[in-house]
């Protein structure tokens, strides 16, 4: 049920106090505004401020308000009032809506407040203003898919739950990170030293060990490309350098003429941000770790290139650093940096190369174990976006309830009955996924393999995998394995000894291991021209005698799985995006030292996968 935000709410849209911050005294009240609300909606007391005012009472959140960002780059940006974050005012920039708790669930309109359909909405009212805008009316006449409300509790419950583990690996990210800072503290000033090693340590300045290189200056009108063209670099700036490390998103492409061959970047320099309208960004840094040679970096930034930046890097993110360069610019109303700064910087530096890589490789480990959380922290919030994609869209629907209390309930996940293909027929009475997977695996081992080549535990997987994306255009069961897609439960582990038992394939070690066609897969052929007809199978026949096959289907499924997960993130498909889901998966970054990974592939391997499937899946 379509229904309009006002006719939920116990009061009409409410506006905040417009008052500036101030520190804490007697009589103030803790401020919440547009900044010191995260992307996902929570509270942020890192940079907590106070407000005094005149009846600050009539400006408390109170259970069940949500406040809305109404204006700025974030506007849209909600929060749901948590008790637990004590007693909050609300800043003008935010509007407060209360709920009313006896029509829905306040945690489902919470949910519904970060969905695509919400921020599809947001960018369309935004638009017609010209400018990033939305006041109290038009929040108010925003409209909500409904289902009953105890439908609402039990998908709130079920993405509460998500949202608390996305909570608990945030938590342990943010203690991790603390861990490292007090083990650089210790180890970049020789206050502990690892075993095996003695001597006394030297004060040296940066310059001893490296120089600055300075980015490339250019002219925005005429020297830049709004997309990857053969006669550019990937341009990066200060924004691509995210808590210590290098993102490669929202990048911009500058003219090769226009850049020296010694301000490109090369692998291990250190790329720092030199110039910033704020004294936080002046002077992050991260370190380049692409084999890659078409990267360089804007005016603002810098690179500090030396042999020992394995060890200097972590000099840049140390609290001493941060430290000298307030020094640097105390007094100073332009926060820039210059290369003659970064070199002056003083030190003190182990008495041998060996002992800093052993420092080097103790840090490196800790940020490997803070990396691996991070991809299980991005992988628990694309697995939320796609929950909440599903259930508060009515995909999926939550029934079967088992309605406890007023308030509780037990939910059953149901997924609604997919569209028919067209010319599908009902498939037999009773069949599973396993038994289908089966059948799907035999025919492809009698059209692709043959006595002389059977059908290997590689082919297992990707002509499944490719046939599938043809047949339904989704990835299903399948995981980032270091081959590419891999699908262990239904592709292997169960398929094959489905078909084995009833004799549709048979397994053979001549010439080499695989499984090839036996007595009945008449019968498997059968059952899967009844479910799909002839049509997939003469699709698949492209992929026979590809050269190079192992190779060419490990890329094409490889990006091809990229490109399904950016598109379930909303984002856009570019090589340097495939790129960054590859060298941030665990499981695949070690692909992109191999030349069938190299950038023209992977450029290659997009337009294939859109040839195949189109340019939506």
């Amino acid at each position: 049920m379509n229904t309009a935000l006002i006719d939920i709410l116990i009061a009409p849209p409410m506006y905040g106090i417009n008052a500036p911050s101030c520190e804490y005294s007697v009589g103030v009240s803790k401020y919440i505004r547009i900044t010191d609300i995260t992307d996902e909606g929570r509270y942020l007391p890192d940079n907590q401020c106070y407000v005094s005012c005149a009846n600050p009472e009539q400006y408390f959140l109170h259970e069940n308000d949500i406040v809305i960002a109404r204006t700025g780059a974030s506007v849209g940006k909600s929060y749901l009032y948590n008790k637990n974050d004590g007693t909050l005012v609300f800043a003008g920039f935010l509007i407060k809506v209360s709920i009313d708790p006896k029509k829905v669930d306040t945690r489902y309109i919470f949910e519904y407040l970060h969905t695509k359909q919400y921020w599809d909405w947001i960018k369309a009212e935004s638009a017609r203003s010209g400018q990033p805008g939305i006041n109290g009316k038009q929040y108010a006449s925003f409209n909500l898919l409904l289902p009953s409300l105890p439908e609402q509790r039990a998908i709130a419950e079920v993405l509460s739950d998500a949202h608390a583990h996305i909570a608990a690996l945030e938590k342990l990210i943010a203690k991790k990170r603390a861990v490292k800072r007090g083990a650089m503290q210790e180890l970049l000033t020789g206050k502990r030293r690892l075993p095996g090693f003695g001597g006394e340590w030297v004060e040296k300045p940066l310059s001893d060990f490296g120089y600055c290189v300075r980015g490339v200056s250019y002219n925005p009108n005429s020297d830049l490309y709004p997309y990857e063209h053969r006669d550019s670099f990937v341009l990066l700036r200060a924004n691509n350098i995210v808590d210590e490390r290098i993102i490669l998103q929202n990048v911009q492409f500058v003219q090769k003429n226009v850049v020296s061959d010694e301000q490109l970047l090369r692998n291990g320099d250190i790329a720092i941000a030199m110039s910033s309208g704020s004294a936080v960004a002046i002077g992050k840094s991260a370190i380049f770790n692409e084999r890659s040679n078409h990267y360089c970096v804007g005016a603002f930034c810098a690179i500090f290139r030396s042999e020992q930046n394995r060890y200097i890097r972590f000099l840049f993110q140390s609290d001493l650093y941060r430290v000298m360069l307030s020094s640097v610019l105390e007094g100073t109303s332009i926060n820039n940096l210059n290369g003659k700064i970064i070199g002056a910087l003083t030190f003190l530096f182990p008495p041998s190369e060996k002992e800093q890589s052993a420092i080097a490789s103790v840090l490196s480990d800790m940020d490997a174990e803070i990396d691996a959380l991070g991809a299980k922290l991005d992988k628990a919030r694309r697995i939320k976006r796609g929950m909440m994609s599903e259930l508060l869209t009515g995909r999926i629907r939550l029934i079967e309830l088992e309605v406890n209390s007023e308030t509780a309930v037990s939910p059953k996940i149901v997924e609604l009955p997919k569209k028919k293909l067209e010319g599908e027929l009902t498939p037999i009475k009773g069949h599973n996924d396993y038994f289908e997977d089966a059948v799907i695996l035999a025919v492809l081992a009698d059209k692709i393999g043959s006595p002389d080549f059977p059908f290997t535990a590689f082919d297992a997987q990707k002509f499944p995998y490719l046939l599938r994306r043809h047949i339904e255009g989704v990835t299903r069961g399948y995981k980032k394995f270091a081959a590419g897609p891999y699908n262990p439960e239904l592709k292997y582990k169960s398929a094959l000894p489905i078909a084995l038992n009833r004799n549709y394939v048979k397994q053979t070690k001549v010439p080499y291991l695989g499984v090839i066609a036996s007595a009945n897969i008449q019968k498997a052929k059968e059952y899967f021209h009844k479910w799909y007809g002839e049509e997939p199978l003469l699709w698949i026949e492209q992929f026979q005698f590809i050269k190079g096959r192992k190779n060419e289907l490990e890329l094409l499924t490889t990006v091809d799985m990229a490109m399904v997960e950016l598109r379930a993130d909303n984002m856009p498909i570019t090589m340097l995006a495939v790129k960054n889901i590859i060298q941030t998966s665990k499981e695949w970054t070690s692909k992109l030292k191999r030349e069938i990974f190299s950038d023209a592939n992977i450029e290659r391997a997009i337009n294939w996968s859109n040839d195949l499937f189109g340019q939506e899946v």
